[in-house]
């Protein structure tokens, strides 16, 4: 029973990760691995040459957007979480049906063992053949259940990213040269406050997303 148990157990915990790995996904999507690391050989760098060196940065028209601002609040991100967390609602909940179908013949099977009322061999190895099917049934659902909210997972990330990225073109209007995402496990490390357009952004996506919602 501790093994039947754990199956449920599992599917659990991912309904956890999956949260988790949306915000994840969706910075993937926008950053990469670091290619490079900066040193410096001289080792002392002076502060005026710091102002100089963020002067020039922002000169260049470089922007920055809060990748984590977006997922929370942009209005796209919290339908589609909303849908995965329904859906993660309806697997858990089918899940757990079969599982207690299962708990109930198992018990039920059980008490027959200990108190002889199998009418003959047959009939228990038939009973014991049933419970068997139902544990790989079980182990299937776990799987599948598993393998399509991961996939759902991956195109409601991707949904997101094609729309930040479309309509970044349309905000954008050659303002600037580069736009990055900024979250934790990013390469950007500090950005000016005057880099951040994230209200910017949001204001537009979430404009952009009530008109086509209401049309």
């Amino acid at each position: 029973m501790k093994d039947f148990k754990q199956l449920y157990n599992r599917i659990l915990i991912f309904n956890v990760i999956l949260l988790l790995g949306i915000i994840a996904l969706f910075v993937l999507y926008f950053t990469g691995k670091p290619t490079s690391q900066v040193s410096s050989a001289s080792g002392d760098i002076s502060n005026s040459a710091i102002m100089d060196t963020a002067e020039s940065i922002i000169s260049e028209r470089i922007a920055v957007v809060k990748l984590d601002t977006l997922l929370l609040e942009y209005r796209l991100a919290q339908d589609l979480n909303e849908d995965l967390l329904e859906r993660q609602k309806n697997a858990e909940s089918t899940f757990q049906n079969k599982m207690m179908k299962f708990e109930k013949d198992y018990t039920a099977f059980q008490k027959k063992m200990e108190t002889g009322a199998f009418l003959s061999q047959a009939s228990m190895e038939a009973q014991q053949q049933d419970l068997l099917k139902q544990q790989n049934d079980l182990q299937m659902l776990q799987e599948n259940l598993t393998m399509q909210l991961a996939q759902n997972q991956e195109q409601m990330t991707q949904r997101l990213y094609d729309s930040v990225i479309y309509n970044i073109e349309l905000i954008n209007k050659d303002r600037f040269v580069l736009i990055l995402g900024d979250a934790v496990g990013t390469n950007v490390l500090y950005s000016n406050q005057a880099m951040d357009i994230t209200n910017e952004v949001l204001r537009f996506l979430n404009l952009r997303y009530q008109t086509d919602d209401e049309k």
